[in-house]
């Protein structure tokens, strides 16, 4: 991981995480500044007694999950930290995918029947997860769940409860729009949705198909540099 110069000078505030973030930086693919992002988010939630917990889905290596679990547990909030990945790698990729799937070599799925098939493609590993978890001690009211968002999502919704920050970093058009469905009334006036790829199309189309279809236009912020896409909901 690279500390931009440009990023110092604009926020030199910053500077102090560094050495926190060359430790996750193996358990994480996320670049510098969309891990400030999301510690100074955690730190607006607890300042503006925002409540709820935090979620991430798509968590590869634990990474990101850990900083979140460290920075709750460092403020006093203590909030249940929920982390969802396969640990398979992406499943196969839609028809909304294609242009992302051409570029990493991926072949689209020829039917929305049956189960979800593995690629292979971003796998990580589970034990990684608690390894960095125990590395930063941000065990304590961490639930790393594991299996396909369809599969795992349903069963472990109901024991969240509000949501204050909800994560989404499942790289395609069906991990985006499936959770975003299922907790987003679970996310709470003021709270935090971060739309990690924003960039690729397949995700962009799950996030307006599910503002068209929810009626709702919420400001989505798109971050400079390497930060991410967000939205705080109304």
């Amino acid at each position: 991981m690279k500390l931009k110069k440009r990023y110092v000078w604009n926020h030199p505030s910053k500077l102090f995480l560094y050495p926190l973030l060359k430790r996750v930086e193996p358990y994480t693919k996320l670049p510098f500044d969309a891990l400030a992002q999301v510690w100074e988010m955690i730190g607006n939630l607890d300042k503006q007694s925002v409540p709820g917990a935090i979620v991430e889905m798509g968590s590869w290596n634990g990474g990101c999950g850990a900083l979140m679990s460290y920075r709750t547990k460092k403020n006093g909030s203590n909030r249940d930290v929920w982390l969802f990945d396969s640990f398979e790698g992406l499943p196969e990729l839609a028809p909304e995918d294609a242009e992302w799937a051409k570029a990493i070599n991926q072949p689209i799925k020829q039917t929305e029947a049956g189960d979800l098939k593995a690629t292979g493609y971003f796998k990580a590993d589970e034990k990684r997860v608690h390894q960095i978890l125990a590395k930063l001690d941000s065990e304590q009211a961490v639930h790393v769940v594991k299996g396909w968002f369809q599969d795992s999502l349903p069963n472990a919704r109901q024991d969240m409860g509000p949501i204050a920050l909800l994560r989404l970093d499942g790289d395609i058009y069906e991990s985006t729009k499936f959770p975003l469905e299922a907790l987003y009334d679970q996310v709470v006036p003021g709270g935090y949705v971060v739309i990690d790829d924003f960039h690729l199309r397949g995700c962009r189309q799950a996030i307006y198909e599910f503002f068209f279809e929810k009626k709702i236009w919420p400001l989505l912020i798109n971050s400079p540099r390497d930060g991410r896409s967000f939205f705080r909901k109304p």
